[in-house]
């Protein structure tokens, strides 16, 4: 399997392609490389697909091959992340910084913060209300 060429890591606003490996035959083939905005949404949030977070009470997956896809970079919509006018989600040091479409940079765009994607999501929302 090759290793990640630039265009799959992950760029505030910059559409790059999904980096989510390809199999033929059990063997790596590759990537998806369809268009993608982001990294791929934290199993448990708002945005992730339901089937994602099937555990039991004690933490275990009930059905092991509904778990998320493994996505090393940037995710396509088909592989958890976000669509073109989705809510984007890029991980900085250990918070997550949220942002719409079109975002250029922190000062030029709004973009905000959190522990979480979805408390990202939230602080970004009461400040676009603000603005």
């Amino acid at each position: 399997m090759s290793a990640l060429a630039p265009h799959h890591r992950a760029k505030c606003g910059v559409e790059g392609k999904c980096s989510a490996p390809v199999f033929s035959g059990g063997v790596p083939d590759g990537f998806c490389d369809r268009p993608a905005w982001g990294e791929q949404y934290a199993e448990g949030t708002r945005h992730a697909p339901a089937w994602w977070s099937l555990r039991d009470r004690n933490g275990y997956l009930l059905n092991p091959h509904l778990r998320a896809p493994y996505v090393p970079a940037l995710a396509c919509d088909r592989h958890g992340g976000p669509g073109p006018n989705d809510i984007r989600f890029v991980r900085d040091g250990d918070a997550w910084c949220a942002f719409r479409p079109g975002f250029e940079n922190l000062q030029e765009s709004i973009g905000d913060f959190g522990e979480t994607q979805d408390k990202a999501e939230r602080d970004l929302i009461q400040r676009e209300q603000l603005s």
